[in-house]
């Protein structure tokens, strides 16, 4: 005799498998196209290539050898666009694509 309050696991395990499979599916997407897309943000962040000393008030700037690349910006690019997939596929398109059809 079972009683209704019962906890079944394997009753509740399939839609929680699911859910971590629906998750590595959102990440991997997410991840790799945030990683096709950030270097093209790369001139955005690319720094002046200026290196600048200033004495009083005159300020003498010198090109330098190398031009500097802000990977500190290409970072916060990256994860930005990993967070927008995730605000639309879970605030948006999940509800959209999982809708449950009422019977009427």
């Amino acid at each position: 005799m079972v009683h209704s309050n019962v906890h079944v696991p394997k009753e509740s395990f399939p839609f929680f498998l699911f859910l971590v499979i629906e998750f590595a599916i959102v990440t991997a997407v997410s991840v790799g196209v945030s990683s096709q897309v950030t270097p093209t943000f790369q001139e955005i962040v690319v720094g002046q290539g200026l290196i600048c000393t200033q004495k009083s008030h005159i300020t003498n700037c010198q090109m330098a050898d190398e031009i500097s690349i802000d990977e500190g910006g290409l970072t916060w690019i990256f994860w930005g666009i990993v967070g927008v997939f995730f605000l639309v596929w879970y605030l948006g398109l999940r509800s959209i694509v999982f809708r449950k059809v009422k019977l009427k």
